[in-house]
């Protein structure tokens, strides 16, 4: 049986994929600056090339607006493109396992004026390095990791676990001192 959540995405004929929206970052510590790669991912559906409005806009936590991108696209008739965008951020707040800041991306499409789908993906900054000797770093500061195995059930519940169990579980591994899972 089903036992996860299900949604039934109802969509426009151009449309973004679904989790057809990637963000990708380098971050320079040194200049506290942050380079973005942004790919979208939009199906056109309908029998006519379609002429739209790609905006992407990077959303602070408290939702102001930190950088916007517009960008006029043409789609081809029953087709997907991938497009890509870069855009550079500085004064960035890094994620970290203490204050996991993220970041916000607004991904608008508009045709003939009209909004037709406006995507929210959220993503944080930081910089991850691994040496062989000296071992994992996480924004220039080494992190032991500490992690543990977890099964897909819990006692009393089986595998269908609710949401209140599973935010249970991550707080209680929490104060354990795990911070991989």
């Amino acid at each position: 049986g089903i036992y996860r959540h299900v949604w039934l995405d109802v969509m426009e004929e151009i449309h973004t994929e679904p989790w057809g929206i990637f963000v990708a970052s380098e971050v320079d510590l040194d200049k506290n600056s942050a380079k973005l790669s942004i790919e979208t991912e939009i199906n056109n559906y309908s029998l006519d090339e379609k002429n739209i409005l790609l905006e992407s806009v990077i959303l602070d936590t408290d939702d102001k607006e930190v950088a916007a991108l517009k960008q006029e696209l043409t789609l081809p008739v029953w087709d997907t493109i991938t497009n890509k965008q870069d855009l550079s951020l500085t004064d960035i707040n890094l994620w970290s396992l203490e204050t996991p800041y993220m970041y916000h991306l607004q991904t608008n499409l508009y045709h003939d004026g009209e909004l037709l789908e406006s995507t929210i993906t959220e993503f944080g900054l930081r910089h991850v390095h691994f040496n062989a000797e000296r071992g994992f770093f996480l924004n220039g500061k080494s992190v032991r990791v500490q992690g543990i195995c977890n099964h897909n059930d819990h006692a009393g519940v089986g595998i269908a676990l609710p949401d209140t169990v599973n935010e249970f579980r991550l707080k209680q591994l929490k104060t354990m001192g795990t911070n991989a899972y």
